[in-house]
């Protein structure tokens, strides 16, 4: 098994170990890894539901982890 180096800017809030979110520029981004995955501009709620979907579905995260932050 290959071990990752996880690398967040500063200001990101970490959803759980290997998924935050990051803003900057009127953006929100979703990183996995510290590797951008989704990016949506900050009043685009249907975007924010899609994208939160989509981590679950692929169980990168859990609803709960996602409330939280």
């Amino acid at each position: 098994m290959q071990m990752q180096l996880l690398l967040f800017p500063p200001t990101t809030r970490l959803i759980n170990s290997s998924v935050g979110i990051f803003e900057k520029d009127d953006f929100v981004y979703y990183l996995h890894n510290g590797f951008p995955i989704f990016c949506y501009s900050k009043g685009d709620t249907n975007n924010y539901r899609y994208i939160t979907g989509n981590l679950v579905t692929t169980g990168l995260c859990t609803p709960i982890e996602i409330a939280r932050a």
